[in-house]
C-alpha cells in the first residue's frame, strides 16, 4: 500500500551569491533575495526565516517574507511585482523572531525568497529550507 505523505530532505541554508544566509546582516529599509531554488520534481518546499535584533535600538515595524516566482533560472518577480507575501513578524528589541512557511512547486517552477526589513533596526537573518518528494513506500 502506498503512502500519500512526503519524504523530507535535510535542512540546508539558503544562499546569496553562493554564501550561506546564516546570521547575515540586513539593514533597516533593505532587502535580501536568496539565490533561486529549483522546485521541479519536488512535492513541497519548507522555509524557516530567523531574524535577530541584538538590542541596538527600538523596533517599530515588521520583517516580511515574499515568494518570488520564476521559471528555469529566468527572470523572477521583485518587490515591485507584488509577489506573494508568505509571512511577516513584528520585531521587538533584543529578540528573535521566526517565520515558517511552505511553497507549492505546482505554483512555482523555481522560486526565490525575498526578505524585506522594515522594522527600524538592523537584524541578522538566517534562512533554511528543505525539499520533499512524494513518499511512495
Amino acid at each position: 500500500m502506498s503512502s500519500s505523505g512526503f519524504s523530507w530532505g535535510a535542512w540546508q541554508y539558503a544562499k546569496v551569491s553562493e554564501s550561506d544566509v546564516n546570521g547575515t546582516a540586513l539593514a533597516d529599509g533593505s532587502q535580501l533575495t536568496i539565490d533561486n531554488i529549483p522546485l521541479d520534481g519536488y512535492a513541497s518546499a519548507e522555509f524557516i526565516v530567523t531574524a535577530v535584533e541584538d538590542d541596538t535600538g527600538v523596533c517599530d515595524g515588521d520583517i516580511y517574507a515574499y515568494v518570488c516566482g520564476g521559471e528555469d533560472g529566468g527572470s523572477y518577480e521583485t518587490i515591485d511585482d507584488d509577489p506573494l507575501q508568505a509571512d511577516s513578524v513584528a520585531m521587538v528589541q533584543d529578540t528573535t523572531r521566526r517565520m515558517r512557511f511552505s511553497v507549492d512547486p505546482a505554483e512555482y517552477g523555481d522560486c526565490k525568497i525575498l526578505i524585506d526589513n522594515d522594522c527600524g533596526q538592523e537584524v541578522a537573518v538566517t534562512i533554511r529550507y528543505r525539499l520533499a518528494t512524494f513518499d511512495t513506500t
